[in-house]
């Protein structure tokens, strides 16, 4: 497994960044593709960001990827959930 975000880099991933990863792999996972923007009106999330030092969801689409392998086996098996996705 590796991911495309450093310590400092809270973001999703770009596009860039998908491209990237799947120039490497062609089994690269995305575990929410989501934005962490709120999805309301921009007026009012101006208003909430003059108040707010920072405006997220609550809930912003989480996914997880299960990876199994038996000893026995050279296949892997991928399981997604939630908002996780194949890239």
């Amino acid at each position: 497994m590796m991911s495309c975000r450093s310590l400092r880099e809270l973001a999703n991933p770009t596009e860039e960044d998908k491209l990237r990863i799947k120039g490497c792999t062609p089994n690269g996972y995305l575990s929410s593709g989501a934005t962490h923007s709120p999805d309301m009106d921009d007026a009012v999330l101006k208003r909430l960001k003059d108040i707010c030092t920072k405006v997220t969801r609550v809930n912003s689409n989480f996914g997880a990827i299960r990876l199994r392998k038996c000893i026995s086996s050279s296949t892997w098996n991928v399981e997604l959930f939630g908002s996780a996705c194949q890239l």
